[in-house]
C-alpha cells in the first residue's frame, strides 16, 4: 500500500519521521554550506591611542572586551581572555567602536 504521495516500500522497510520544522531545515542547509561561527573574537586597535583591545562578539554583536592589550599581545588566544570583568571598558567601546580598526579575527 502506498504512502502519501504514492510511494511504496518493500517487506520489513521501516517509515522514518519527516519533520519540516524550522530545525530540520537548518540542519539541511549547515550540511551543504558550513555555519559560521556563533562566537568570534577580534583584535581592535584605537586610532588615536593605538591601543589594543580584544572583544567577543555574537552573531556581530559586541559581547565583551578585554585590555588594553601590549603589542606582542597580537598572537594570544583571543578566546582564552576574561571579558566579563571589564563593564566599564565594553561601554567605552561599544561607543567609540568607529574609532577601533579590526587588527586581527579568531573564531
Amino acid at each position: 500500500m502506498g504512502r502519501e504521495g504514492g510511494a511504496t516500500a518493500g517487506p520489513g522497510a521501516e517509515w522514518g519521521t519527516y519533520s519540516r520544522d524550522v530545525a530540520s531545515l537548518t540542519v539541511f542547509a549547515s550540511r551543504e554550506e558550513p555555519m559560521p561561527p556563533v562566537t568570534r573574537y577580534q583584535l581592535w586597535q584605537h586610532a588615536k591611542s593605538r591601543e589594543l583591545w580584544a572583544v567577543r562578539l555574537e552573531f556581530d554583536t559586541l559581547t565583551g572586551v578585554f585590555g588594553p592589550l601590549e603589542a606582542p599581545a597580537r598572537s594570544v588566544d583571543l578566546s582564552g581572555l576574561l571579558y566579563e570583568d571589564h563593564p566599564d571598558d565594553f561601554e567605552w567601546l561599544f561607543r567609540a567602536a568607529d574609532d577601533f580598526t579590526v587588527v586581527r579575527e579568531s573564531a
